[in-house]
């Protein structure tokens, strides 16, 4: 069975006119939710559809749930180029920096551009991972990795605040233990796990420097359009020019290369800078410094052991 991008879609206006005042509750948990889901099986057919899917596929029901808060805010998504994408997964951040990030939405959607990273498949070779669904909770927010391809796997982090997933590894402690349980961790997987995070930090701060009217705003209700045909996600488009293509170095990164000529080019990480402006520069707003290659040009490609 696959869940994509347009499946949760449909999922969430299914499941939210029917748990729209639980999700509403502080005080509900997911469990909760799971189990009003099962009831209401029992006497909406249309809901039984949506229970129906996570017996078929018991590690995809966080991502079930997911989808009916991700409609009540909007179904709002992010897209990327692919090389702003790579840009921000070879993109640092200050501690101060972090200070100034906050989640654009309570849930939202990250599409991560085709053909960027990929995960261990246990059956073999590799998983490209197609989207990073992201959820505020009480304790922080969770961001779950999608795959393109069946069957479904999951990749769950948990962090407390953006500098659990800004740093280039992340412990075990941050991974959802479900998942190490069904699929072991290997060098490949950690090393996505990194630079999945850098992404979601960066898109975090790109979306900070942006005005509230820039973004797509969460609906107060259904719309009615939605019982009549198919909901459409609130997109926005991030898609400012960068110098440097990264691709490259995350290709290399992900394959474990390790650079070991005496002349060499090295991809220097970017980073986040808190910029002064305003009334008598009193104000700060985050600008991305872009990644850049050191080294002469045409010379091979190194990547150090801190990866991109």
């Amino acid at each position: 069975m696959r869940i994509g991008p347009h499946d949760l879609l449909e999922l969430g206006a299914t499941l939210l006119p029917h748990v729209q005042a639980l999700i509403s509750d502080p005080r509900s948990k997911p469990g909760d939710l799971l189990n009003h889901i099962q009831l209401l099986a029992l006497r909406e057919p249309i809901v039984a559809k949506v229970w129906h899917r996570i017996e078929e596929w018991p590690p995809g029901s966080p991502l079930v749930l997911w989808s009916a808060y991700w409609c009540a805010s909007g179904f709002p998504q992010v897209r990327l180029t692919h090389k702003l994408a790579a840009s921000l997964m070879c993109t640092s951040i200050s501690p101060e920096a972090l200070d100034d990030l906050r989640l654009p939405w309570s849930s939202f959607l990250i599409q991560v551009p085709t053909g960027l990273v990929e995960v261990s498949n246990p059956l073999g070779g590799t998983i490209e991972i197609a989207a990073l669904a992201v959820q505020a909770t009480d304790a922080g927010f969770r961001v779950v990795a999608v795959n393109r391809t069946e069957p479904p796997l999951l990749l769950p982090l948990r962090a407390s605040s953006f500098e659990g997933l800004a740093e280039p590894e992340l412990d075990a402690d941050d991974l959802d233990l479900d998942f190490i349980e069904f699929h072991p961790l290997d060098d490949r997987d950690r090393r996505a796990v990194a630079l999945l995070g850098r992404l979601f930090v960066g898109v975090s701060a790109e979306l900070g420097g942006r005005e509230q009217g820039e973004r797509p705003q969460s609906p107060p209700r259904i719309p009615a359009s939605w019982k009549r045909a198919a909901p459409k996600a609130s997109t926005i488009m991030l898609n400012r020019d960068v110098a440097v293509d990264c691709r490259p170095a995350i290709s290399l990164y992900l394959g474990g290369h390790r650079g070991t000529q005496p002349t060499v080019q090295v991809l220097v990480r970017g980073h986040w800078k808190r910029q002064p402006y305003g009334p008598e520069q009193s104000l700060r707003k985050l600008i991305h410094i872009e990644p850049y290659w050191r080294g002469p040009e045409g010379a091979p490609v190194s990547l150090r052991s801190t990866g991109p």
